[in-house]
């Protein structure tokens, strides 16, 4: 993707990508996608969960954010090809969630279910910076699209260092590191027997 400057000097910065919308529903200039990363059988190579989005819902990730909707797009039965802007991209027009507001560089914003930007914690893929002032709620706003790996995460709670002396010992201190990346959220929890 190309992100130099590639156009008039009032115009947004813009990585631009083509993929299909799965949706049948109206895109508002501005409401997040995200790519389908399971669509087709999971043990098959499949290209298409890279070139086919959706409306964020139950189950999204910000693993997974294509970008937000370059211009509306009338709703279409059985879906259709949208130009949207991606990660990276500067200067562009997100759609606020209702009583949203937002101050010109200051603090986050993420999608959620529906598409639409809320305020937010962490940065990277899936996060914008507001690049307006927005203090009416709800709405369009300015923002840049951050790139990178999704943070923010809790971190796993100190762990003191092992003074074990036999095999006991160390077992013992390795159970409490993953009881502690458990509880951080860090690694799933033991299956229920």
């Amino acid at each position: 993707m190309d992100a130099s400057v590639n156009g008039h000097l009032k115009s947004a910065n813009v990585c631009s990508l083509w993929v299909w919308f799965e949706g049948s529903t109206a895109l508002s200039e501005g409401m997040a996608v995200v790519f389908d990363a399971d669509y087709g059988t999971a043990a098959d190579v499949d290209c298409r969960r890279n070139n086919r989005v959706k409306l964020p819902g139950a189950g999204s990730s910000k693993y997974d954010f294509a970008g937000v909707a370059a211009r509306n797009y009338s709703a279409k039965s059985g879906g259709q090809f949208v130009e949207v802007y991606a990660p990276g991209s500067r200067g562009v027009i997100v759609q606020l969630a209702d009583a949203q507001t937002t101050t010109i560089g200051s603090g986050v914003i993420t999608f959620g279910d529906g598409g639409k930007f809320s305020t937010g914690t962490g940065a990277g893929c899936g996060f914008a910076v507001p690049r307006q002032t927005q203090a009416t709620g709800g709405g369009k706003v300015q923002a840049d699209l951050m790139v990178g790996h999704v943070v923010g995460m809790v971190p796993a709670a100190n762990q003191a260092d092992s003074e074990a002396s036999d095999v006991a010992g160390v077992v013992s201190d390795l159970n409490d590191v993953l009881d502690a990346l458990k509880a951080a959220g860090l690694m799933t929890a033991d299956a229920e027997e």
